[in-house]
């Protein structure tokens, strides 16, 4: 039964977004063309789309240069009830950044600006960063 003036909201069925990638830094412009595109079939708007994007690459870029070099890292997302998770996963372990000048470590900083939520966890696997992002 439908009613005037009410809207019907019907939720997208999103296949999973997932790729595993080499540890090159070379990776990551396709990375942010596909993950884009798949942002964009869920109907997730910009922003936040570019900006999931963007924290994204920087989690990205901290598993290359944090995790194995010779294993690759995942990219997985999901889109539930307009909530979009990405997890970004390697088997390099946690270490607080260690600052040796003031030109880096602020990436971890510019990703909980970009999205809702941003997790870290951490075990004899690896890392996971997860962002969580309401849309």
């Amino acid at each position: 039964m439908r009613f005037a003036g009410v809207a019907e909201r019907v939720e997208k069925k999103m296949e999973p977004f997932l790729q595993a990638l080499a540890p090159d830094v070379a990776r990551l412009a396709p990375l942010r063309r596909s993950l884009s595109s798949w942002l964009e079939k869920a109907d997730v708007a910009d922003p936040p789309r570019d900006d999931l994007v963007l924290a994204t690459h920087e989690a990205a870029t901290n598993a290359i240069e944090y995790g194995s070099p010779k294993r690759p890292f995942e990219v997985r997302g999901s889109v539930v009830d307009r909530v979009v998770t990405i997890a970004i996963s390697n088997e390099g372990r946690w270490n607080k950044i260690r600052r040796e000048n003031d030109d880096r470590g602020r990436g971890l900083a510019l990703i909980e600006a970009m999205v809702s939520k941003m997790e870290i966890e951490t075990d004899r696997k690896g890392t996971t960063v997860r962002l969580v992002q309401q849309f």
